[in-house]
């Protein structure tokens, strides 16, 4: 049965875009290696291991690059965490043991001992956390000890700096730890601490406290670029903290996720099948690690997988995948890495409807993008966004169906133009509508500009600036010595068609593929 439309509006969809089987080469080599942990940077991810290594990986080409070690007595990895300019790894051991270790693979030489502390033997390292700088690597512990220890890039001034320090000691086991602007957030077991780094100080947020893993993070408005804190509570609630440690307001989420999971976007998805799921029962659940993920916040429960918009206190979207499976999280702008309880790493990318359809435009794909358009009709449609889809996307998929044989889907396409093919005038956009949507055009190579090279600030807001989103698949990327340019010029020499197919936003550019 189809899904109401005025239940529940649809405005993103997590997609499935490549495989990371590539990830599993070291695990296929011995049947002793497990990987315990995992982190990701712009660059590079990383996975811990039961044998005492960390491998490492390109995030772009999952090529595996080298094996971290710590030079210390062998024993399992707890906790991995790669520096923001991709130059250090810090890794925990099962004694507490914490080191810094200098990648060097630029260099192409052995990764070097940076930093090497004890401060934490006879704990578990349960957290660690880099600021932005890369200078300071925050490390908390089971026992609820948070320790600073200070990474100079130059290692002369290493020397002369104090290794490590104890900034504090709370009332129990550290879950997550987040940092802004000179600002650290603890999230412990039972309760979450805001500690200025500059002053010194820490306050507890709120009087409440709770037993077991609760996220929190910090979250900056788009519209005002305020910074406020969320903290998450029992029974599907969220609080809104001010920098005071003051609770402004308390989220109720319960009954807002008492509605249709949604699907996971891959080649292989049953849309059809999606649509037939019962809605759920109100959700009670603890939500646990926080991330910011653009505008919204990620998190998940031992139940599901959840999206919020804090701003507008609504959900996004929630999906029951994963359910009880989830052992970390990572998120890199719109990319999700899940490691899970069986050592398997997945990646989801988070995208706006339009451009996640836009992103199937291919004859290989159609039959997808079809299902998508299909699936989407069963949902709530902001005006604008349908409009632009009937206008501008069902004529072109349908000659492209019918190019590539499947009549019956095109002829169920074709249907979604019918309501509108008598008042045509009613698909013009307003100015207003043109600013929230991207303006695209395709070029003979398959790739699709958005916005003329420019970026909205909503999608800055989710993409954190970045600006390229692209689809394409990492074996041709193997295979493609050209390197992109604003969309227009190719280095290489190559006709343009030689070049995989990209969703170009601004200057950089990300590439995967759907299976």
């Amino acid at each position: 049965m189809a899904l109401s439309q005025s239940q529940v509006p649809l405005t993103h969809l997590f997609a499935e875009l490549s495989s990371l089987e590539d990830l599993r080469f070291p695990l296929e080599r011995s049947s002793r290696l497990q990987y315990t942990c995992l982190s990701v940077s712009q660059r590079y991810i990383a996975l811990g291991s039961n044998t005492g290594g960390v491998y490492i990986f390109s995030r772009e080409s999952l090529k595996y690059l080298q094996v971290v070690f710590g030079d210390v007595e062998v024993s399992a990895v707890t906790a991995t965490a790669l520096s923001p300019n991709d130059q250090n790894v810090a890794l925990a051991d099962s004694s507490g043991q914490v080191i810094v270790m200098e990648l060097n693979i630029e260099r192409r030489i052995r990764p070097e001992r940076v930093r090497q502390t004890t401060d934490h033997v006879g704990a578990t390292v349960t957290a660690m956390l880099w600021d932005n700088s890369s200078s300071s690597l925050f490390v908390a512990d089971s026992l609820g000890k948070v320790t600073l220890i200070n990474v100079s890039a130059s290692k002369a001034k290493t020397l002369f700096t104090i290794p490590s320090e104890t900034i504090v000691r709370l009332d129990s086991s550290v879950y997550q730890m987040d940092w802004w602007s000179n600002k650290l957030l603890v999230s412990t077991v039972s309760r979450t601490y805001l500690l200025n780094n500059t002053r010194h100080q820490f306050s507890q947020i709120g009087q409440k406290s709770r037993d077991g893993k609760f996220g929190a993070c910090f979250f900056i408005e788009p519209s005002s670029n305020y910074a406020v804190i969320y903290c998450a509570r029992p029974g599907s609630r969220m609080w809104e903290v001010d920098f005071e440690g003051n609770v402004l307001n308390t989220h109720q989420f319960k009954q807002s996720l008492a509605t249709h999971p949604s699907p996971i976007i891959s080649q292989s998805v049953n849309l059809e099948e999606a649509l037939l799921s019962p809605s759920s029962a109100p959700q009670s659940v603890n939500f646990q690690k926080m991330f910011r993920l653009g505008e919204f916040i990620l998190t998940w429960s031992s139940h599901g997988f959840y999206v919020f918009d804090p701003v507008n206190v609504k959900v996004v979207l929630w999906m029951d995948a994963f359910k009880g499976g989830i052992s970390d999280m990572c998120v890199v702008k719109n990319e999700v890495y899940i490691f899970l309880e069986s050592q398997e790493v997945r990646r989801l990318v988070f995208l706006p409807i339009f451009l996640l359809v836009l992103s199937t435009y291919q004859p290989t794909r159609c039959t997808l993008a079809a299902r998508l358009l299909l699936y989407m009709e069963n949902f709530a449609l902001r005006p604008s966004l349908l409009k632009r889809i009937k206008k501008e996307l069902v004529p072109q998929l349908t000659s492209l169906l019918i190019t590539e044989g499947h009549l019956a889907l095109a002829e169920k396409i074709s249907g979604m133009l019918e309501d509108v093919s008598v008042s045509s005038g009613d698909l013009d956009i307003t100015q207003e509508e043109r600013v929230n949507y991207p303006q695209y055009s395709t070029q003979l190579s398959g790739i699709v500009v958005v916005n003329d090279g420019s970026i909205t600030s909503q999608e800055k807001g989710l993409y954190g600036g970045v600006s390229h989103l692209s689809i394409s698949h990492k074996k041709e990327e193997q295979n493609q010595n050209s390197k992109v340019r604003t969309g227009k010029k190719y280095s290489n020499g190559k006709h343009p068609t030689q070049i995989p197919h990209l969703i170009l936003l601004e200057h950089t550019y990300y590439r995967s593929t759907i299976l």
